[in-house]
């Protein structure tokens, strides 16, 4: 009974008066009601969600599987992380970091620019 309360509450809060969702509910099942509440949450551009979830449980809407050419595409989709900054040396960045690892590996002076 738990079930079908939460399932029912999910429906009102979509904008189903809740005596209208818990008619629902028993009478076209938990599984109908929990289809609908699945495919509603995929669906695009709803003007009227109350009276789409009402018909989409009347008539056991399911959510369809993706097609197999939008699977393979979200397959395909890599993502790269950046490598961290590097770290400081001694303590200095940019440039003052620049001149010291110079300094340390003995090419000192300063580069002239081109």
């Amino acid at each position: 009974m738990q079930k079908v309360s939460a399932v029912a509450d999910e429906l009102s809060a979509a904008g189903i008066p809740a005596p209208v969702a818990v008619n629902l509910v028993a009478s076209h099942g938990l599984k109908a009601a929990q289809n609908a509440l699945n495919a509603f949450q995929m669906a695009r551009n709803i003007e009227n969600p109350a009276g789409w979830l009402i018909r989409a449980v009347e008539r056991k809407y399911q959510f369809a599987p993706k097609h197999p050419s939008e699977v393979k595409r979200e397959a395909k989709r890599v993502y790269i992380q950046a490598p961290p900054p590097p770290a400081p040396v001694d303590g200095l960045t940019g440039k003052a970091a620049f001149d010291a690892l110079r300094s340390k590996l003995g090419l000192g002076g300063v580069v002239a620019a081109r």
